[in-house]
């Protein structure tokens, strides 16, 4: 598999989400999804963060993105991806098998406007992302000293890139988010990759 590929779809996997204020605000109302049920844009409680995640997707909209996540958010991969894919964020010559919110914006701003950060691939010319997230009982909570309200929620997902020009890529599998309150909204603290690509 291609890096490319994997730095598109492992930071969806990666799974890991942008300040819009909880309050209506009639200059933007709610958008819609396929079906016809509105989304709510303020990130008030988890659910709607993940909705906003997968909006954030469907529409390209990088703001949307960064205001799902929070400022110290890391992105977590499989162990068995840090060699290949892993990125050196403490300056020690290894590579990491995390990366930081920076990293996360700059991976998503390529993926949704500017393509490959070699020139290599073009944004792709549409993206769908499905969230199958589960209902508050399969919520967790996590037991780690100072993370008493931390939520996580293990998510299954699909992702479709469609680029005109080429062939699609596709991914699906499982993701962990960590979501942990901030103010009066919540955020992706930690987006841990759990897919079977």
């Amino acid at each position: 598999m291609s890096t490319y590929r994997k730095r598109i779809s492992t930071p969806l996997i990666g799974i890991l989400l942008l300040a819009l204020a909880g309050c209506v605000n009639i200059f933007n109302p709610p958008t819609f999804k396929d079906g016809g049920s509105p989304i709510v844009r303020g990130n008030n409680n988890p659910r709607s963060v993940l909705e906003n995640l997968e909006v954030s997707y469907n529409q390209q909209d990088i703001d949307l993105f960064k205001n799902c996540l929070s400022e110290s958010f890391r992105f977590v991969l499989l162990a068995s991806e840090a060699e290949s894919i892993g990125v050196d964020m403490d300056g020690d010559g290894i590579k990491d098998s995390w990366w930081d919110y920076h990293k996360e914006v700059e991976y998503h701003r390529n993926l949704f406007t500017d393509g490959s950060s070699d020139g290599s691939f073009p944004p792709p010319d549409n993206i769908h992302l499905n969230l199958q997230i589960p209902q508050e009982e399969f919520w967790l909570t996590d037991n780690q000293e100072g993370r008493e309200d931390w939520i996580i929620i293990p998510v299954y997902f699909q992702l479709n890139l469609t680029v005109y020009t080429s062939s699609n890529i596709s991914a699906d599998g499982f993701a962990r988010f960590y979501l942990r309150p901030e103010g009066e909204e919540w955020r992706i603290v930690i987006w841990r990759d759990e897919s079977n690509i």
